[in-house]
């Protein structure tokens, strides 16, 4: 089977990998679109490709057709303000989240793949870290039942809205607190609609928590990287495998990826380590599954590189990397 991988890079645009399932070859990369801080982007069920952009002072969303081999651009939508830090399209929205300058912009998509500025959210406070010294939201979803999920690395929060079909805020429903330092990063929802897995980006942990009509209690908070590693680490990406088995992610200092099985014990959701393995390159920012489920892809981007592993039940097999890419970032299967 044929798979497209594309990645966004830090140096420059939008790349493709040809991935052939059968016998693993990965083709040489080859450039989609040059713009500046593609560091992040997310695909529609159209296939549009909504991307993280920046020229000169101004940064924002940048909207893509892929076709024969090129994104040809569609529309942009700047302003005087850094390039998103993550893009995520759900359902008719797309949320664009700004680590500097601690806000969230919500789009809604129009039948012509354009955008329109729905509602803006701006976050205040600090955490307990240096990092931690004003506001910087990371992640913002629609969970199960509708609501919005925020994630605030810099004050260590979850905030939860009541939002239209349209994209406007309404109430502000909870506001969880993370431990200090724990720098929430990324998310994953589990399939019971009743649990949310949060990334530690700072602490290098992993949340368990419940989630009901907007409540969330804390439920586990387990380590990404082994008790006696003594260097700096920041977790970069975090992925469940399709059948919601085990989970995944990314570690940038330690260079490893850690595997966790899942394991539900009455209402409950448990995380046990069951593998860590070398990322085989540094600082691995994002990892993805392609279609099949079978591989694991990680997107190392200060030694220009992906490495490809097998998943042989949940723990992963290094195949091998390709190297002299440009500082790949955010990694998607078409």
């Amino acid at each position: 089977m044929k798979e497209n991988i594309i990645f966004g890079s830090y140096q420059r645009g939008i790349y493709m990998l040809k991935f052939d399932t059968d016998s693993g070859h990965l083709s040489e990369p080859f450039l989609l679109t040059d713009v500046d801080s593609a560091t992040y982007f997310d695909i529609s069920s159209t296939g549009t490709v909504y991307t993280a952009i920046a020229e000169k002072s101004m940064g924002g969303v940048g909207v893509f057709d892929l076709e024969n081999k090129t994104l040809h651009n569609i529309t942009k939508h700047l302003s005087f303000s850094p390039a998103p830090v993550h893009i995520n399209i759900q359902g008719a929205l797309l949320l664009a989240s700004n680590y500097n300058g601690g806000s969230l912009n919500i789009y809604k998509l129009s039948s012509d793949n354009h955008l329109e500025l729905s509602d803006t959210f701006i976050n205040s406070g600090t955490g307990t870290l240096p990092q931690q010294n004003t506001s910087h939201i990371h992640f913002a979803g629609i969970m199960p039942d509708k609501r919005l999920i925020v994630l605030d690395l810099g004050t260590d929060e979850a905030i939860i809205f009541d939002i239209s079909e349209s994209g406007k805020l309404l109430n502000r429903v909870n506001v969880f607190k993370f431990p200090n330092g724990f720098g929430p990063r990324h998310l994953c929802v589990t399939n019971d609609n009743h649990h949310i897995i949060v990334l530690g980006e700072l602490s290098s942990e992993v949340a368990v928590l419940s989630y009901v009509e907007g409540s969330l209690v804390l439920e586990q908070l387990v380590s990404t990287i082994p008790d006696q590693w003594m260097g700096e680490n920041g977790c970069g990406g975090i992925k469940l495998s399709f059948d919601q088995k085990f989970l995944y992610v990314s570690n940038r200092g330690h260079n490893s990826i850690s595997v966790f099985k899942l394991e539900f014990i009455a209402s409950n959701l448990k995380l046990n380590m069951i593998q860590n393995i070398s990322s085989f390159g540094l600082f691995p920012r994002d990892i993805s599954c392609d279609k099949s489920g079978d591989y694991l892809f990680s997107a190392n981007q200060k030694s220009n590189s992906i490495s490809m592993f097998k998943v042989l039940d949940g723990k992963l097999e290094y195949i091998k990397t390709k190297n002299n890419l440009d500082m790949p970032v955010c990694i998607k299967f078409i």
